[in-house]
């Protein structure tokens, strides 16, 4: 297990809903409320390689990147779900992907794009 005293920010889940009318429409809701709050985190923002290879080989621009324990579990931006939405220190940001970092279950790693 990845030392916790490593993980020094803090972030709020907010993960969306999809509710399906009766013509078939979706409408995706991102709760004001947070899903979870206070998970630990440990966040690099700055300046990143502006495009990346993702986990499924499709380019990535991202803002920033997350740490987080192997426990957590957080959606990325896929063809079949809503991204889930975090924030960090005030910053809003949806995530792109998540994965295993170095396959090693120690923790995740997040790439991050900031919501304007």
């Amino acid at each position: 297990m990845f030392d916790a005293r490593w993980y020094s920010d803090t972030y709020d889940l907010y993960r969306p809903s999809v509710a399906v009318s009766a013509g078939g429409v979706q409408a995706v809701t991102v709760p004001e409320t947070a899903t979870a709050s206070g998970q630990s985190c440990r966040i690099f923002v700055g300046r990143p390689p502006a495009w990346v290879i993702g986990r499924e080989g499709i380019d990535q621009d991202y803002d920033a990147v997350m740490l987080v324990p192997a426990s957590r579990t957080l959606q990325p931006e896929a063809a079949n779900q809503q991204p889930d939405h975090v924030t960090v220190s005030g910053t809003a940001y949806v995530v792109l992907s998540c994965h295993d970092a170095r396959n090693q279950g120690l923790f995740k790693r997040a790439l991050l794009r900031q919501v304007h």
